[in-house]
């Protein structure tokens, strides 16, 4: 809904440490992460085939890649771990999830965020935030109508997603 907020990002730890932004609504009927999913044409093996490739040129051009400005090399390991790992990709996929799972954490993008986060845990991944606020009407910093736009809108969503969260890490 509008410019990253600050504390988005990694700051003095550097741009190396920067989240994967997660926009899309994981309680839409579409929902995908672009950033992680092979463009139209390129299968795994192709995908296998253009690192080999690199992994070649970078073998037979080390003073291209070496030089501290690009930097880059971590960045697109990355990518090619994120792109070919099963665990990623099915920690994205909250269809798997059964939906009575789904209803019990909140078929709003809140209660959907909360699980995605449980699954991107379970999967491997070390940390995750979920900011509560698609745009600047829909925030905890309440001006008006404080009592009505907590307890019709804001905490309800939070009581389902936090509370089945809760259920779930203890069981």
């Amino acid at each position: 809904g509008g410019p990253p907020q600050p504390g988005f990002f990694a700051g003095l730890l550097g741009k190396a440490h920067d989240p994967l932004f997660v926009l899309n609504d994981p309680n839409a009927p579409n929902f995908t992460i672009p950033d992680l999913t092979l463009s139209p044409g390129v299968d795994a093996s192709r995908m296998n085939q253009r690192r080999s490739l690199k992994h070649q040129l970078d073998q037979h051009f080390p003073e291209a890649t070496s030089r501290p400005a690009l930097g880059v090399a971590g960045f697109q390991e990355r990518a090619f771990e994120l792109l070919s790992s099963s665990v990623t990709q099915q920690a994205f996929q909250l269809s798997q999830e059964p939906e009575a799972v789904r209803q019990r954490y909140g078929r709003n993008i809140y209660g959907q965020s909360v699980l995605l986060a449980r699954r991107l845990i379970e999967a491997g991944t070390r940390a995750v935030t979920i900011a509560w606020a698609p745009d600047a009407n829909a925030t905890w910093d309440t001006h008006g109508n404080n009592f009505k736009r907590l307890r019709g809108d804001l905490l309800p969503q939070l009581d389902m997603a936090v509370s089945s969260l809760l259920t779930d890490l203890v069981e």
